[in-house]
């Protein structure tokens, strides 16, 4: 019976949980982003030393108009490189592993955790 009644409640609980769990990653997105936020907006078209990162999730790389980016990713953008999960955990983890020539310099973010809480902060930050 004591096994039944976890198999019941268990989803539950996690259904109700979830919320906490997605609030902790947008506060910890939060607090990782400010060291983003030195080179990077999150408003449309507000470019600094790094383009906006405003709508970034799913976009085509290399499209932020007004924005001059390194030969390197604008052979990205042509070759069709598109800003998903994956590959923004990979340039987050460690930017020259994805884009070797990149002019960033951010020497990239190591906790998986920590990598997918800044990309949930980024998917708040869009249309």
């Amino acid at each position: 019976m004591r096994s039944f009644r976890t198999l019941i409640f268990m989803p539950l609980l996690l259904i109700f949980l979830q919320p906490a769990f997605a609030d902790d990653a947008m506060e910890r997105g939060a607090e990782l982003f400010k060291n983003c936020a030195a080179c990077h907006s999150l408003n449309p078209g507000s470019n600094r030393t790094g383009p906006s990162l405003y709508n970034i999730v799913g976009q085509k790389a290399g499209q932020m108009e007004g924005y001059r980016y390194s030969n390197a990713m604008r052979e990205q953008a042509e070759d069709g490189l598109v800003w998903t999960e994956e590959n923004l955990h990979t340039f987050i983890e460690k930017p020259r592993r994805l884009i070797r020539m990149t002019k960033m310099a951010y020497p990239g973010l190591e906790d998986e955790a920590d990598r997918a809480a800044v990309i949930e902060y980024l998917k708040a930050h869009g249309e």
